[in-house]
């Protein structure tokens, strides 16, 4: 099938995904998908199309590559394309949410003027921001009641999993016309053809919509190729802002294999890996790095499985290109793979990340980790990775639903004990994809439990401000409890009481946070994002 990215002259068709097809006939036969919408690209020449990031960063963390890689499609085929995210250094500094909440309407106030011409508005939005992504499509249809305002993202995708909660979206905000859920590029085109002619929702596979009756609909799923991620055109690194601190990010495949439990990447992808072409992830490299930029991290999970990895890091090498990177890998690998760890460091890789998660063996196998990391192979991937003078990262849950407070105990002595560069601390965060409440109760029953009041992407000390009125998804989200610890002189006492009444598993917040508190100690907490720059600024 003819790709989108491919439609370089006026007179092609811009053609939808294959829809996946119906389950086998009476005859035994599979139906076949049909191509659903037809249009030539001259129709796309006065479309505008606006992206926003509503994720809030002080500065210095990386565009999101999703986006970035969807804002390329719709620019090669003639459409109008401009990103707006959410960056302020100044809103960092607040404490409180209502000194916040001043930066973060001067950012949904400048978006929706910036969107007042726009025939599609896409908003990426992921649990920690959901609230905002509302807040900025509201504002948007109030200025372009027109538009066709559309939500993506790992949010989308998480509820979408979840039948009882996936139109969640179109029953917070009436502004939400349609929500992508899988891969928006192979959605973006018919949408901006939806834009002027919006029965063609209906068409477009891998969306759910709300029509002209106001009913919500949900059209069966994109079928995705093997292939067609390497045929995406490069991206355009000159539609986000720069500046010495930030940093950028790569993909070298999407999916992961592993089945591990607590990971919502595998529910994401159903267990399916599909990776760049050998050549497709340098060539995004190098768009990059021509423009001065030369810090980034290649955000797989798997990457040294990656096909291309010996020959991305040949490439730098021979050209003798000066990054600083890291990477995320498996234990297992790092140990297996000693030649490729030797590649990563002559080309300027700095670190790998890897999942340690649990100093039980019996919690690792409970989550279905295919990893099964002992305290052997985690002890021997630092060596290894120390021998080629890189850096070790290593990350941890603690938690779980079925461990008691030595389990939880045991997990921080474990990572302390490992001769690790740096340490990722998580608490374990219920799958709301599917079951996820059932691991949880709160005896606060005033509380709303309404993820639009969910607040996480806001600076750590104004986190602890909002917190004591916050629902269990604020809480209990994986970092939550985490930054806590980074915050100065915190009040925990203002804290305590909300912690009381949440139980995760089998204990109280109050009894995992105090926990975490003593073991930690003393160490060194990172903040994710100040961590990022920690590394790929060594030498």
């Amino acid at each position: 099938m003819e790709r989108l990215s491919g439609l370089n002259e006026g007179n092609q068709l811009i053609v939808l995904p294959q829809v996946e097809s119906k389950p086998k006939t009476e005859s035994g036969s599979r139906k076949k998908p049909e191509l659903l919408i037809y249009s030539r690209k001259e129709e796309l020449s006065d479309t505008r199309v606006k992206l926003i990031d509503p994720y809030w960063s002080s500065g210095g963390i990386g565009p999101h590559i999703g986006l970035a890689q969807l804002a390329s499609v719709p620019e090669v085929n003639g459409v109008d394309v401009s990103v707006a995210e959410f960056q302020s250094e100044e809103a960092g500094k607040c404490i409180y949410i209502s000194d916040f909440q001043k930066y973060e309407q001067e950012f949904i106030d400048r978006v929706s003027k910036e969107s007042a011409d726009s025939n599609v508005i896409g908003i990426t939005c992921s649990h920690e921001n959901y609230p905002r992504a509302l807040a900025v499509a509201e504002s948007c249809r109030k200025v372009n009641p027109q538009a066709l305002i559309v939500l993506g993202g790992s949010f989308i995708n998480m509820i979408d999993k979840n039948e009882a909660r996936r139109f969640l979206p179109f029953q917070d905000s009436k502004s939400i016309d349609a929500v992508v859920y899988g891969e928006g590029e192979a959605a973006i085109l018919p949408l901006c053809l939806a834009s002027k002619k919006r029965e063609f929702l209906e068409k477009i596979p891998g969306i759910s919509f709300r029509d002209d009756q106001n009913d919500i609909k949900r059209n069966a799923p994109a079928i995705l190729s093997p292939n067609e991620l390497s045929q995406l055109p490069p991206i355009n690194w000159d539609k986000f802002q720069w500046d010495d601190k930030r940093f950028f990010h790569l993909v070298g495949a999407r999916g992961c294999p592993l089945a591990c439990d607590f990971c919502f990447e595998g529910v994401v992808w159903e267990g399916k890996y599909r990776p760049l072409q050998k050549d497709k992830l340098y060539q995004n490299l190098l768009s990059a790095y021509d423009k001065g930029l030369k810090k980034f991290t290649v955000e797989d999970s798997i990457f040294l499985l990656y096909p291309g990895l010996e020959k991305l890091c040949k490439n730098i090498a021979e050209d003798s290109l000066d990054v600083s990177w890291f990477v995320w890998g498996t234990a297992r690998d790092v140990v297996r793979y000693p030649n490729k760890l030797d590649l990563l460091s002559r080309a300027g890789c700095r670190s790998i990340i890897f999942g340690v998660e649990s100093a039980s063996e019996e919690t690792n196998k409970l989550t279905q980790k295919v990893e099964k990391v002992n305290r052997n192979t985690a002890a021997q991937a630092a060596e290894a990775l120390h021998k080629n003078e890189m850096l070790a990262q290593g990350t941890f849950i603690a938690g779980l639903p079925w461990e008691s407070l030595n389990d939880i105990g045991a997990t921080f002595d474990y990572g302390l004990g490992l001769d690790l560069d740096f340490r990722r601390w998580h608490i374990y965060m219920p799958a709301w994809w599917k079951n996820g409440e059932s691991d949880v109760t709160d005896n606060n029953l005033s509380i709303s439990q309404d993820w639009k009041s969910t607040v996480l992407n806001v600076p750590n000390a104004v986190l602890a401000d909002v917190l004591p009125e916050s629902p269990i998804y604020s809480w209990c989200d994986e970092h939550t409890l985490v930054r806590l610890l980074t915050i100065p002189d915190l009040d925990s006492d203002k804290l305590q009481p909300r912690m009381e009444e949440i139980t995760l598993g089998k204990h109280r917040l109050s009894e995992i946070f105090e926990r975490m508190s003593i073991k930690l100690k003393g160490s060194k907490v990172w903040d994710e994002g100040k961590l990022y720059n920690e590394i790929l600024d060594r030498k």
